[in-house]
């Protein structure tokens, strides 16, 4: 079987000999058409996930066709349907895969292949970190940092569908465009101008960040009293100093959150039959160029995700 597999820490490999997958019980054999790429993949790649058997094939945003019926799905990468895939079983890197069955949902018709492959984790995580987490309502202002990412486009539009107003920071003119075309309210671009002083005129009852580090502490300040912080990442380093009066005294709430639920997943699919959201993609990369897709993830160049297809 073809794919790439990680033969070593920081080490992609085109390789033609992958074992062929085999369905235990329970499962079914996908064949992949498309699979998304996200920051996982950056982190398993460098060994920050612990230890990782090699050789590994990575991919946890899957589309494809199950075989012997034909039945095209999508693949739930979140809890409690099953273990992450990429973590525990090879993904979505190679031309085909095990998974549980019950991880396969119906993959919407008319939705292509990139599209499909662009939507499972992103909206999983960014519907559990606005409703589950964020307690959003509809009304509310919500500040989105990064949402030129795959998250953060998923969160614009969203929170956009709950019925707020949304206020989107992105790292260019470009992206603040795009953004905008999403349903954003509002589109700062933070190399331009400070975010916090951005927004010093508006009332944010939530934020979402996907950045973490000190742009999580920046970003408590541009909450309302009450208002609510909700993380799911450490792209922009993994502590924060924060300003533990103002927390207390306008009784602000930081939360994590980590991926979803099915029933994240399930909401965020309804939205997408009903056309209230879209997946976003920027560029489409054959399987075998995978390190320069993930050049380009790692680097932030890209507005939404970045998807590769079988050769």
């Amino acid at each position: 079987m073809k794919g790439i597999a990680l033969e070593a820490s920081n080490r992609l490999a085109w390789r033609e000999d992958l074992p062929e997958p085999v369905a235990g019980p329970g499962e079914v054999v996908v064949r992949v058409s498309a699979c998304g790429l996200n920051r996982l993949d950056l982190w398993i790649r460098k060994g920050q996930r612990g230890p990782t058997p090699f050789p590994h094939v990575m991919g946890s945003d899957v589309c494809g066709v199950v075989e012997g019926t034909g039945r095209r799905v999508i693949l739930a990468p979140g809890l409690p349907a099953g273990a992450i895939l990429g973590l525990q079983r090879w993904g979505g890197y190679a031309e085909r895969l095990a998974v549980p069955e019950a991880n396969c949902l119906p993959w919407p018709e008319g939705l292509a292949a990139p599209l499909a492959a662009a939507f499972p984790l992103v909206f999983t995580t960014a519907h559990r970190m606005l409703h589950a987490r964020g307690n959003l309502k509809a009304g509310e202002c919500v500040l989105v940092l990064g949402a030129g990412g795959g998250v953060g486009s998923a969160a614009v539009q969203l929170a956009k569908a709950a019925g707020a107003r949304v206020l989107a920071v992105v790292g260019s003119e470009d992206k603040a465009f795009r953004v905008r075309g999403l349903g954003a309210d509002r589109a700062i671009v933070r190399t331009s101008e400070d975010f916090v002083q951005a927004v010093q005129d508006e009332t944010i009852a939530l934020g979402i960040d996907t950045a973490g580090g000190e742009v999580l502490a920046r970003a408590l300040g541009t909450l309302a009293p009450g208002g609510r912080l909700v993380t799911c990442a450490v792209t922009a380093g993994e502590t924060a100093t924060v300003d533990v009066k103002r927390l207390y005294q306008r009784q602000l709430s930081i939360l994590g959150s980590s991926l979803g639920s099915r029933e994240d997943l399930e909401a965020a699919l309804a939205l997408l039959a009903a056309g209230k959201v879209k997946p976003v993609v920027d560029t489409v990369f054959p399987l075998r160029e995978a390190a320069r897709a993930q050049a380009m993830l790692e680097a932030g160049e890209q507005f939404g995700k970045l998807v590769l297809v079988p050769d």
